[in-house]
C-alpha cells in the first residue's frame, strides 16, 4: 500500500501557458459592456424620459435610430483608441547558468506578444547569441493535454531562417499579426544580465556549507532552494538550504544561515515559508513538504492530471521539476492511499538533479514579474512587459575538506 496510487499529476501544465495578457482582455471586455450600458440607458430609458418631459414621445424611434448611429460611431472610435501603442508581453521563462561563467548561459522562454495593430510580416527578432548553442523563435507548441484550445490554422505561415554561425548574428521570424495575441518560444544561449557569485564550500560539522554567495542577478529572488551532497561516513546525504527571500546584491553568509535557520526540516517535515531565516535540512524530509500539495486529501481535484500551481505563492512544481531525479518517491503515510504519480510533459529537461549528484551547488528561485531574460525585439522594439522567471545556477563547490583520503599507517620499525 506505499506505492498504490490515487492517480496522476502532470508538473508540466504549470509551465504550458500562462502567457496572456489579462489586463488587456479585461480592458476590451470592461470597455464593451460599458459601451452597451452607456447605449442601452441613452436608446431606451433615458431618451423616453426626456422625450416624455418635452411631449414629444412621437419623436422616440426617430432619436432611437440616431442614438444607434452615434453609438456605432462612438464604438469605432473608441476601438481605434484603444488598439493602438507598441507591442505588450506576458513571458514565462527558465534561465540556466554557471555561477562562474565558464560556459554560457541557456534560455527557454514561452512568451505571448499582443500587437494592437494589423501587419502583414512583423519581425521578432534575437540578438547578441552565442554560436556555440542554439538561439531560435518558433510557435508555441503545446501539450494537447495541457489545453482545450483548438489548434489555429489561420495565419500559420512563419518564416524558420538558417543562421550562420557568426557571432552576433540575429535570429528573426515574421510573424502575421491582426491586432490578436500570438504565442510563441524561444531558445537562446548569450551572456545573462546577471548571475549569483560565490566560493562556497563544504565542512566538517553540523554546519556543512561554509562561504559565501551573492545575488547579482539585478532581481529579487524568491523561494529559493540550495540543493547539495554532503559525505557520510555511511556514503552521502543531501541537503537543502531554504530562503524565502534574496533580495538582488545581498551576499549571504552560508554558514550563518545553515545555522540560524528557523526551522529544521527533519523535525516535521515542512519549511518555514513565513521564515526571514529561512530553513534547512535533508532533501528527504523537504521532499515530504514538496509532495503535500499533490495528495488527494488537499483541496485539488484527485481525478485532475493537469497540475498548475502557477496561481500560488509558492510552487511545488519548480522544485521537483528541478530535482526530479534525487526525489524520493512519493509514499503512501500511515496506510492512507492518497499519493500520486508525478509526470513532466514539456519540462523533461529542467532536471538538473545530475549537478547536486556530481558535487556541485544547485541554487534554484524564481522571480516575479520582470522582463523577459533574452533580448528579443518586436520590429526594433523591446516589448514592454513582465512575466516569471525559474533561475537554476551551477555553483562549482570546494570539498576538500570534507574529501580528505584515507590516513594510512605508518611502517613499523623492526626493533634491531
Amino acid at each position: 500500500s506505499r506505492w498504490r496510487p490515487t492517480g496522476s499529476r502532470d508538473i508540466g501544465a504549470s509551465f504550458a501557458d500562462n502567457v496572456n495578457i489579462g489586463s488587456k482582455t479585461i480592458k476590451l471586455i470592461s470597455l464593451a459592456f460599458a459601451v452597451f450600458i452607456i447605449y442601452w440607458v441613452a436608446a431606451g430609458p433615458g431618451a423616453y424620459l426626456v422625450l416624455a418631459a418635452k411631449k414629444r414621445v412621437q419623436w422616440s424611434w426617430f432619436v432611437y435610430g440616431a442614438t444607434a448611429l452615434v453609438a456605432t460611431g462612438l464604438t469605432v472610435l473608441l476601438g481605434r483608441l484603444v488598439l493602438q501603442g507598441d507591442a505588450e508581453m506576458r513571458h514565462v521563462s527558465l534561465v540556466r547558468a554557471r555561477s562562474d561563467g565558464s560556459t554560457p548561459a541557456m534560455v527557454q522562454s514561452r512568451f505571448g506578444i499582443y500587437l494592437p495593430e494589423d501587419r502583414t510580416d512583423t519581425a521578432i527578432t534575437l540578438t547578441e547569441r552565442d554560436p556555440s548553442g542554439p538561439a531560435v523563435v518558433t510557435p508555441l507548441v503545446k501539450d494537447v493535454r495541457h489545453t482545450q484550445e483548438k489548434p489555429n490554422i489561420r495565419d500559420s505561415r512563419y518564416t524558420v531562417p538558417i543562421v550562420n554561425e557568426d557571432v552576433g548574428e540575429s535570429v528573426t521570424i515574421e510573424v502575421p499579426f491582426r491586432s490578436t495575441l500570438k504565442k510563441l518560444a524561444a531558445e537562446w544561449t548569450g551572456t545573462p544580465a546577471g548571475r549569483v557569485a560565490g566560493l562556497p564550500r563544504l565542512i566538517p560539522g553540523a554546519a556543512r556549507l561554509a562561504g559565501s554567495l551573492s545575488n547579482n542577478t539585478g532581481r529579487d529572488l524568491a523561494n529559493v532552494l540550495m540543493v547539495f551532497d554532503y559525505p557520510l561516513e555511511t556514503g552521502s546525504r543531501k541537503y537543502v538550504l531554504y530562503q524565502r527571500l534574496w533580495p538582488n546584491g545581498q551576499t549571504l553568509d552560508l554558514s550563518a544561515a545553515m545555522t540560524k535557520a528557523d526551522r529544521k526540516l527533519e523535525e516535521d517535515g515542512s519549511l518555514a515559508l513565513d521564515s526571514q531565516n529561512g530553513s534547512t535540512g535533508d532533501l528527504g524530509s523537504a521532499s515530504e513538504w514538496l509532495y503535500r500539495g499533490f495528495r488527494s486529501g488537499m483541496s485539488f481535484d484527485p481525478d485532475a492530471a493537469r497540475w498548475d500551481d502557477s496561481g500560488r505563492g509558492y510552487r511545488q512544481s519548480f522544485p521537483i521539476a528541478s530535482l526530479f531525479s534525487i526525489l524520493p518517491p512519493m509514499q503512501n503515510p500511515n496506510g492512507d492511499i492518497n499519493r500520486s504519480e508525478i509526470i513532466r510533459r514539456g519540462v523533461r529537461d529542467w532536471d538538473m538533479s545530475h549537478v547536486v549528484s556530481s558535487g556541485a551547488l544547485l541554487v534554484i528561485g524564481q522571480s516575479n514579474d520582470d522582463d523577459i531574460p533574452l533580448p528579443l525585439t518586436v520590429e526594433g522594439q523591446k516589448p514592454k512587459g513582465s512575466g516569471t522567471t525559474f533561475w537554476q545556477f551551477v555553483v562549482p563547490l570546494d570539498r576538500s575538506q570534507v574529501n580528505q583520503p584515507p590516513a594510512t599507517s605508518q611502517p613499523v620499525e623492526a626493533n634491531p
